[in-house]
């Protein structure tokens, strides 16, 4: 479970976590789902997962359940902040959260756009764009399909894809393990304007320490090395 949990942050927070140039408050459904043939079932087993994005002008906070773990992502454009929040507390290991980059001058983004290629996502015609992310250390490169609409929120720019422009309102990205290969498809499933969304939502819990506090075996039975510190 430890490598679909830190699998899925990536994609999150490489999906849906952006800077609103037309203002949007509401509520934002997405479901994640596996596609391939021969899947593990331990893998399988762990989906579909659904996540709610809150969105209050430049504010996201995208929460998540992976078995019992709560991940929350926090985004505040204006005061360039983003964080990661791994909560623990279901199994009484507490709440940690670590404070991510926006930017990452390690990676290039080269974009693909096919405007051919649509399908409609909730009522809007959305059309293909292939994302191929390039690690300039070691030149291993990823591709994320998306699928953006001109129709919803079509000014937005994403803070990890940079040079994107629109909102995603589907993503696929290949997964290799030693085991097997499937796709990790997220697709938003409902969009709903809210007046109810207040700044209140986008703090930090109260609970919450940082990171490097985690106890080492808690980073261990997950997955995260010191190297995430």
């Amino acid at each position: 479970m430890k490598k679909i949990l830190l699998s899925l942050v990536v994609i999150v927070l490489f999906t849906m976590n952006m800077n609103a140039q037309k203002q949007f408050t509401g509520i934002i459904k997405s479901k994640t789902d596996v596609e391939g043939e021969n899947i593990d079932a331990s893998i399988k087993a762990q989906f579909p997962v659904t996540s709610e994005m809150k969105m209050l002008n430049d504010k996201t906070r995208t929460d998540a359940n992976y078995g019992g773990i709560g991940v929350t992502q926090i985004t505040d454009m204006g005061n360039n902040k983003h964080y990661v929040i791994y909560d623990f507390s279901v199994a009484a290991m507490g709440i940690y959260y670590r404070e991510m980059s926006a930017t990452n001058e390690k990676i290039s983004f080269n974009y693909q756009y096919d405007r051919d290629n649509k399908k409609k996502i909730l009522g809007f015609e959305c059309y293909k764009v292939i994302c191929t992310i390039t690690d300039l250390e070691t030149d291993e490169t990823q591709d994320i399909i998306m699928y953006i609409s001109d129709d919803f929120l079509p000014d937005f720019k994403s803070m990890q894809f940079d040079g994107l422009k629109g909102f995603p309102l589907s993503t696929k990205v290949k997964v290799n393990t030693n085991d097997s290969e499937y796709f990790v498809v997220e697709e938003v499933i409902e969009i709903t304007a809210s007046k109810k969304i207040k700044p209140v939502n986008f703090l930090l819990p109260s609970a919450a320490v940082p990171f490097s506090e985690m106890p080492a075996e808690i980073k261990a039975m997950f997955g995260m090395g010191e190297e995430e510190d």
